[in-house]
């Protein structure tokens, strides 16, 4: 049986992908914007790190270890579960698409955040 190319192989990479070139694109806009609130690089640096860890986890070798080897599904449970969503919440994406959203719309935006789901 030929496998040949899955999309569902390059799915986890391109969702991955997109998430870290959304994250520059909005962080460049942000610099631009308001030039007197510099944005720091390792809030950047610790986003594309959690963006790594969550591709790592989700991407071959790993995925396919994770069926057979219950370390490498542990492995990928803690990449997912713990290590990559602290990264991706120290790059503070909220409070940096906060700073590039009109004065008038950045009030949804905060009371979609609080909002109870």
């Amino acid at each position: 049986m030929n496998v040949g190319w899955r999309p569902t192989r390059k799915l986890p990479l391109s969702a991955v992908l997109l998430l870290a070139a959304t994250y520059l694109l909005v962080t460049h806009w942000a610099g631009g914007r308001t030039p007197m609130h510099v944005w720091r690089r390792w809030r950047t640096v610790s986003f594309l790190t959690g963006c790594a860890l969550l591709g790592a986890a989700l991407l071959p070798p790993m995925s396919s270890f994770a069926h057979g080897d219950s370390r490498a599904h542990m492995a990928q449970h803690l990449l997912i579960g713990m290590y990559a969503p602290l990264c991706l919440v120290l790059g503070m994406p909220a409070t940096l698409l906060l700073r590039i959203l009109p004065a008038t719309q950045a009030p949804h935006l905060t009371g979609l955040l609080r909002s109870r789901p």
